[in-house]
C-alpha cells in the first residue's frame, strides 16, 4: 500500500511540475515577433492592475450572489478553488503555443511592451479568440460548481461575471493595446535590412550630386530628398508599414507615431571624398568586389580599425527603437562606401 501511495505521489508532482513550467519564459532568440493576446489575466505591461481588478471584482460579485451565512467559508473555498482551476486550465492552453514552436503562433503570455502600432484588422480575431476562450473557461467552471448546489440567481452571476471580464477589456481598446510580445533577432535582421537599403539610397544621392552627401537637418527632410534614390529591389520588399525602409519595423509595431530612422545631421552637406580617404588610409584600399553593405561595425574587425578614427566613428543613421539585445542597428561611413551605389 506504500508503494501505491508512493507512485501515485511521484505522478502527481510530475503532472504538477509539467503544468507549472507551461508557466515559464521562454527565450528564442532565433525568432520574429512573438505576440501575446492581452486579457485580464495576461496584461501587457502598464496594465498589470487588471489581474487584481479582475480576481477582487469575480470573487467579490459571486459572494454577493452566492452567499449564505451559515456556509460563509464553504462558499468562499467553493469559489476560490473553481476559480483558480479555471484560470490554471485557460494560462495553459494559452501558454502551450510558445512551447511547441520557436515561432510561436499568438496565443498568451508574460506581460511585455504593448504592440500599439499593430492595425485592429490584423488582431481583432485573436483577441477576441483568446478572450472568449478564457470567458468561457470561467463560466465552465461556474456552471460546474453549480451541478452541486445551483444558486436560485444563477443566471446573474453568469451574467455579472461576463460583464467584468468584457469591462476589462475596455483599456485594451481605448488605448489600442489588445496585444503585446517581443521581437526576435529576424526583426533585427530586417531593421539591419531596411538601414543596408537606406545606406544605398545615401550612396546613390551622393553619386548624383557630385559626392556631397544630403544637405537636411531633419529627419522628415532628409526622408523626403534621399527616398528617391532608394534602390529597385527595396519596391518588393514589403513590411508593417508598406514599403517604407525608412521604418524600423518594431518601432513601427510598438509605437502608434513611429519614428524614422535617425540622420546625423553632422555629416549634412559633408563631402564623401576625404572621409572615404580617411577611412582608406586606416585600412587601406578595398579591393574586394564581394564587400556588402556591412552594418555590424562593432562585431567586424575592418571596421573597428576605422572607427578608431574619430571622424568616423559617428553614426550617419540610426535606428530610435530598442531592440532589448545585440549591437544597435547603426549606419556608418564605411557602409556607405561599400554600398553597391558607390562602385
Amino acid at each position: 500500500m506504500a508503494n501505491v501511495m508512493s507512485v501515485r505521489l511521484r505522478v502527481s508532482c510530475g503532472y504538477f511540475l509539467s503544468v507549472l513550467l507551461l508557466f515559464f519564459p521562454v527565450c528564442c532568440d532565433a525568432t520574429g515577433f512573438v505576440i501575446c493576446v492581452s486579457t485580464p489575466l495576461t496584461p501587457p505591461k502598464g496594465f498589470l492592475w487588471t489581474i487584481p481588478a479582475f480576481l477582487t471584482g469575480i470573487v467579490v460579485f459571486d459572494l454577493m450572489m452566492l452567499l449564505n451565512r451559515r456556509s460563509l467559508w464553504k462558499t468562499l473555498i467553493a469559489e476560490m478553488v473553481t476559480l483558480g482551476l479555471s484560470i490554471i486550465i485557460f494560462l495553459a492552453v494559452g501558454f502551450l503555443p510558445a512551447r511547441g514552436t520557436s515561432a510561436p503562433p499568438p496565443c498568451l503570455g508574460l506581460p511585455h511592451d504593448p504592440f500599439f502600432g499593430l492595425p485592429w484588422t490584423k488582431v481583432w480575431w485573436i483577441f477576441l479568440f483568446w478572450n472568449g476562450l478564457g470567458l468561457m473557461t470561467i463560466l465552465a467552471g461556474k456552471l460546474l460548481l453549480f451541478r452541486f448546489k445551483r444558486p436560485a440567481h444563477a443566471w446573474l452571476v453568469l451574467v455579472g461575471d461576463s460583464v467584468i471580464f468584457a469591462l476589462l477589456l475596455v483599456p485594451y481598446l481605448w488605448f489600442h493595446a489588445p496585444v503585446h510580445g517581443w521581437a526576435g533577432s529576424y526583426v533585427r535582421n530586417d531593421c539591419v535590412s531596411h538601414l543596408c537599403m537606406v545606406g544605398e539610397a545615401i550612396a546613390g544621392y551622393a553619386q548624383h550630386h557630385g559626392g556631397i552627401l544630403p544637405e537636411t537637418r531633419t529627419d522628415e527632410e532628409f526622408v523626403r530628398v534621399v527616398r528617391p534614390y532608394l534602390p529597385e529591389k527595396a519596391s518588393f520588399h514589403e513590411g508593417w508599414h508598406g514599403d517604407d525602409l525608412f521604418i524600423c519595423p518594431l518601432e513601427g509595431v510598438r509605437e502608434r507615431k513611429p519614428r524614422v530612422y535617425h540622420w546625423n545631421a553632422y555629416f549634412a552637406g559633408r563631402d564623401m571624398s576625404p572621409l572615404t580617404a580617411l577611412a582608406q588610409k586606416a585600412i587601406g584600399a578595398i579591393k574586394d568586389e564581394s564587400i556588402k553593405c556591412q552594418l555590424t561595425c562593432p562585431l567586424s574587425r575592418r571596421n573597428m580599425m576605422v572607427l578608431q578614427v574619430q571622424d568616423l566613428r559617428r553614426p550617419v543613421l540610426s535606428c530610435p527603437a530598442h531592440h532589448g539585445f545585440g549591437n544597435q542597428p547603426t549606419l556608418y561611413v564605411v557602409d556607405l562606401m561599400t554600398s553597391p551605389s558607390a562602385k
